[in-house]
């Protein structure tokens, strides 16, 4: 019996695996970053005053005891999925399908529930993917850190130029800044 699910190309093939590459990256620097113990609250021991600064400090003395163990138990759990989550970005799934819509947005969508990457890596790979699916002259003139900072600017016209932690929204003005690539581009 014939099968009438489309095939993938062999550019969403490449747009996959290196997605799949940069996965397996982001899993090896997060498995690395796993045996240096993180201090809670390191952000506010330094915009604090002194006397409160010594109170964290000693609160945090009191404290490792449990921290340590949190940190181990995670450590643990790292190690004993490491190598599951490294083979696991070897195997293209099987219900995977091509993106209905033929653009980045499409190629995101196709691909967005098996990425856990950071920003900086996720514009790599959206990089990558203009690359692939568009060639190289529309790398070199559309990247995905020109519309996510032309997002920024925007954003900063619009608050006036308030200063705000931008990192909590950081994922809607990427999102944006996709919609706005995959519109300059175009279908491949």
């Amino acid at each position: 019996m014939p099968s009438h699910t489309p095939k993938l190309t062999q550019n969403e093939l490449t747009c996959i695996k290196l997605a799949a590459k940069m996965q397996r990256r982001a899993w090896r620097s997060r498995y690395v970053d796993a045996f240096i113990p993180r201090i809670p609250w390191h952000h506010a021991f330094n915009q604090q005053p002194l006397h409160i600064r010594v109170l964290l400090y000693f609160a945090m003395f009191l404290l490792s005891p449990i921290w340590l163990t949190g940190w181990f138990l995670q450590l643990l759990c790292n190690t004993a999925l490491f190598p599951y989550r490294i083979t696991a970005t070897y195997f293209i799934s099987l219900s995977l399908i091509p993106p209905g819509e033929r653009n980045i947005q499409g190629m995101h969508r196709a691909t967005q529930r098996y990425l856990d990457l950071s920003v900086n890596q996720y514009i790599w790979l959206v990089n990558q993917w203009v690359e692939v699916l568009y060639g190289e002259k529309a790398k070199r003139i559309h990247t995905m850190q020109y519309y996510l900072d032309k997002e920024l600017v925007e954003q900063r016209e619009i608050t006036r130029g308030a200063l705000i932690n931008m990192d909590p929204y950081i994922r809607n003005h990427i999102g944006s800044a996709r919609e706005k690539l995959s519109r300059a581009l175009g279908y491949y």
